[in-house]
């Protein structure tokens, strides 16, 4: 059994506690969880491919893309600065 909250099922991860995190770090860690999840969609079209147009979609490929889905979320809750505002 899991020992974290499981009260709120609708809970997101930009809900999460903010914690001070390294920016550069913030920087590799956003780009290994955007790599991930871009693999993550990647093996989604490959699984889909096989399937002929007229079956539905496999709940495997429906859960690898919102597997994709919750990395670039995790990704996009990092603190880190647009390139652009970096001195």
């Amino acid at each position: 059994m899991s020992s974290y909250p499981t009260t709120r099922s609708s809970q997101r991860i930009t809900d999460a506690p903010s914690v001070e995190v390294d920016v550069d770090i913030a920087r590799v860690l956003r780009r290994l969880l955007l790599s991930l999840a871009n693999e993550q969609d990647s093996a989604a079209a490959e699984e889909a491919a096989q399937v002929p147009y007229w079956k539905p979609c496999p709940h495997s490929v429906i859960g690898i893309r919102l597997a994709a889905r919750v990395l670039r979320e995790a990704a996009e809750a990092l603190p880190v600065p647009a390139p652009w505002l970096v001195s």
